[in-house]
């Protein structure tokens, strides 16, 4: 999920995010996958 995605459902922006957390984009795991998962991805 980008911070553009975020930017639709809430009143922010992508440059608001980036500037005050860092993060650019966020992974989710499915039930069946652990964060070691992601972390390879």
């Amino acid at each position: 999920m980008t911070n553009d995605d975020w930017a639709a459902i809430v009143d922010t922006s992508d440059e608001w995010i980036r500037q005050r957390t860092g993060i650019e984009r966020r992974r989710f795991a499915a039930e069946d996958e652990a964060t070691l998962d992601l972390a390879a991805e």
